[in-house]
């Protein structure tokens, strides 16, 4: 297998190190190894180190037009952490997804924390410049999930995008935007609709007359739970009560005294 000229030096570097590694190691330290291992063109794809059984292991290469990942941490009892998955690109198109799962262990009590999380595409591309497709991410931490979705119906002429949220399945919030490309003599604007003049503003207040926040912040605190909504809420409220000190106390008026002889 051929090496490129970068590889090969980094290689020589790892030689160098593994020397002076196995020279601690005569005199008592620890056993040590690393790996490199190559793609057929004789680029790096990934490394492999052990340190007396902990260490890591990790390949994120391409095997074609594909994204191959796979990676491994070690680090005893205290924590282990995996990230395994294939992206396929199939004419530009790219489906697949990555799991990443991460264990710790609370030193003092002893309690494992467990964490996992899945990114995925489907049928994401990109034509004239614009990406398509849908991207999720959902993690899980202890008992609660949370799910992120970003979706893409957008073209040249067209802009269309749809964000989502939900915590263990149930929906915190959807937002939707459209903006479309056309001439003015095209446009027909619906009778009830609100409209938003960019560069005065006017029309602004009247649609946010409109907005339901009260039920907004119901719906998130249904959602989250009264505890931890409040917890949330409460901080939020500080740290602007806290730039507002910060900012009356830069911009008050300062009186300077003097002593007259």
């Amino acid at each position: 297998m051929t090496q490129s000229n970068g590889s090969a030096d980094f290689v020589a570097s790892m030689d160098e190190l593994i020397k002076s590694l196995d020279e601690q190691e005569a005199d008592g330290g620890e056993a040590v190894s690393f790996d490199v291992m190559f793609d057929a063109d004789g680029a790096i794809a990934g490394f492999k180190m052990d340190v007396d059984n902990e260490g890591f292991y990790g390949v994120i290469t391409t095997v074609g037009d594909d994204l191959v990942v796979d990676v491994k941490f070690d680090g005893g009892d205290d924590f282990t952490m995996t990230a395994t998955g294939v992206i396929k690109n199939e004419n530009g198109t790219q489906n697949g997804s990555i799991k990443v799962d991460s264990s710790s262990k609370n030193s003092d009590s002893g309690k494992s924390n467990n964490f996992s999380m899945v990114y995925t595409l489907k049928d994401v591309k990109t034509v004239d410049d614009v990406m398509s497709g849908t991207v999720s991410i959902e993690a899980t931490a202890g008992e609660q999930t949370v799910g992120l979705v970003f979706t893409s119906n957008s073209t040249k002429d067209k802009t269309d995008l749809v964000f989502s949220s939900t915590l263990d399945g149930k929906s915190i919030f959807d937002i939707a935007f459209t903006l479309e490309q056309t001439d003015a003599s095209d446009i027909t604007v619906p009778t009830d609709a609100i409209a938003i003049d960019l560069e005065t503003g006017d029309g602004a207040d009247k649609y946010a007359a409109t907005l339901d926040l009260e039920g907004f912040e119901a719906h998130i605190k249904d959602v989250l739970g009264e505890e931890l909504f409040n917890s949330i809420m409460g901080s939020s409220r500080q740290a602007i009560d806290d730039v507002q000190t910060i900012t009356d106390q830069t911009t008050a008026p300062k009186v300077v005294e003097g002593k007259k002889n």
